[in-house]
């Protein structure tokens, strides 16, 4: 009976151990499934503006499946970029917003796919997706509350920028990790807002990152 109890006993450890270690393992590939420092962007839109440093134009008055992207809005206003992570201020101060009043809203499909026919975003790779956010119409929280897919999961839902960032004209950054799709047989990822609770959803900046793993 004390054999069979050992027994017992250093089979409930070396468990334990092997339960330890796979926690230590997935901690340490979720904490690396995020873009290292100095990770350059694939692709990094200005949403609703012009090129601005190494943010390319907005070029998505409608996607490669025929989705309405929204409309654009401008602004002058100084924008706080103490966020980390924040894209330049003019970033900031063009926004798409989402006047479509229906449940689907407003999709930005991004291909990655240049002009020579190459492809920066490949088909079933993981990519950090950084969005920005700076409100430079609303004064106060809830007045602009909207939801928020990639792919086709939901990562915002009456996502407040005012609320988030703590005051209006303030940059707020969000990443999310996801997994490309092939789309008429180019890698993408579409990105889709539409209305919650209450205002019109926007977006002021769109990054695509390579996700860096260790080895």
């Amino acid at each position: 009976m004390k054999r069979g109890i050992r027994t017992v006993a250093l089979t409930t450890s070396f468990l334990a151990i092997i339960a330890i270690m796979l926690v230590a393992n997935w901690q340490a590939h979720k904490a690396s499934a995020a873009p290292s420092a100095g990770t350059s962007a694939v692709v990094s839109i200005n949403a609703g503006g012009d090129a601005i440093d190494s943010f390319g134009p907005d070029r998505y008055a409608g996607d490669i499946e025929g989705n309405n992207a929204g409309t654009t809005t401008s602004t002058t206003n100084s924008i706080d970029t103490s966020a980390p992570n924040a894209a330049p201020e003019a970033v900031y101060q063009t926004a798409r917003v989402c006047d479509v009043d229906t449940t689907f809203g407003c999709q930005f499909t991004i291909s990655g796919l240049n002009p020579d026919g190459t492809n920066t975003i490949q088909a079933g790779a993981n990519y950090t997706v950084r969005l920005h956010f700076a409100d430079f119409e609303q004064t106060q929280p809830d007045q602009r509350k909207f939801n928020l897919w990639i792919g086709d999961n939901q990562y915002l839902t009456d996502f407040d920028i005012v609320a988030e960032a703590g005051a209006p004209n303030t940059a707020i950054v969000k990443d999310f990790t996801v997994l490309s799709s092939s789309i008429h047989g180019v890698g993408a990822i579409k990105i889709r807002y539409a209305k919650g609770s209450v205002g019109l959803p926007q977006i002021n900046g769109i990054e695509i990152l390579p996700v860096q793993r260790e080895p």
